[in-house]
């Protein structure tokens, strides 16, 4: 299997490589691997200083995915044909057994069983990937051939439910699946297990939240969504503004500064903060001690300290 290492990273800085990840957010099919190669520099060089988590948030991805997204770039970032393909697509092919050598895998076509047909992957439909990976898992005995019993009954069994996650996700809406993914490991695994009522309140007040403030509360959270308490009251409780803190010397909240609602998502929070940078930078006539203060009330509500040094 060819494993790829980060010979050469030409962004060192945080600041950098948080702007970069959102350039490649807009054209994800040209950079997913390249995402993948930013993440596993940011991790493996420490440059959060042991906030990675935290740092996942502020720039919105998901711990899961980002284990992915390195995966992707640790298997395939040396590999030629693999450079045009989708983050999804990668995020299947992850899951070919190590045996398998990724370059001859994508060089070859591979036969799809329930059409009958050969395609490369890069010719694939995502379902289609899925399909060979399968037979691939399949071949070596990693996986066991499915029996007729339907998806649901699978993930219904709690001794199931990890192992076929990608299943139940996938039962999940778009805005749902991108929220579940953004919670820590431990975290997915609970609330995937819930039943499908309480389940979708408990993601719906995620979406609310900030995932920190999400994640301290999460057993409250769920406690009230299996007694059917909407998602929107549940949430206003942990949407509460907190007392003032002095921010250099002076007594401000950095959620009046920006704002916002203490507990308020991260992504809600950053188009807020750029916004307003774009009105008081001083490059664009803007107030060299207003863009400091907003510089430091982000910075404040980002790592989670209300006093800035």
């Amino acid at each position: 299997m060819a494993v790829a290492t980060a010979k050469r990273v030409f962004l060192s800085d945080l600041e950098s490589i948080e702007r970069r990840l959102g350039e490649i957010e807009i054209s994800e099919k040209q950079n997913a691997l390249e995402r993948g190669m930013l993440l596993k520099h940011v991790r493996d060089n420490d440059l959060t200083h042991g906030q990675w988590l935290r740092w996942l948030e502020s720039v919105s991805i998901g711990e899961r995915t980002a284990q992915r997204c390195i995966q992707a770039y640790e298997q395939f970032g040396n590999t030629t044909q693999a450079s045009g393909l989708t983050i999804s697509t990668l995020f299947e092919l992850i899951q070919l057994p190590d045996e398998i050598d990724r370059s001859v895998f994508l060089g070859r076509t591979q036969p799809i069983s329930s059409t009958g047909e050969r395609k490369f992957v890069s010719e694939m439909s995502r379902a289609e990937v899925r399909e060979v990976v399968r037979a691939a898992r399949e071949a070596v005995g990693v996986t066991k051939r499915e029996s007729p019993r339907s998806k649901r009954a699978v993930a219904s069994k709690s001794a199931d439910v990890w192992s076929d996650l990608e299943s139940i996700l996938s039962e999940l809406s778009p805005l749902q699946k991108e929220t579940v993914e953004r919670l820590p490991l431990s975290m997915t695994r609970k609330v995937i297990e819930l039943p499908e009522g309480a389940r979708a309140i408990v993601i719906e007040v995620a979406d609310k939240l900030a995932l920190v403030t999400f994640t301290d509360h999460a057993d409250s959270i769920i406690s009230e969504a299996q007694k059917g308490t909407s998602a929107s009251t549940i949430a206003r409780k942990y949407l509460k503004q907190p007392d003032s803190q002095s921010l250099s010397g002076i007594f401000i909240n950095p959620h009046e500064i920006l704002g916002v609602q203490y507990g308020e998502s991260e992504a809600v929070v950053r188009k807020k903060y750029r916004e307003i940078m774009k009105g008081v930078h001083p490059d664009k006539g803007g107030s060299a001690l207003l863009f400091k203060l907003v510089n430091k009330a982000y910075e404040a509500y980002s790592s989670g300290r209300f006093f800035a040094s």
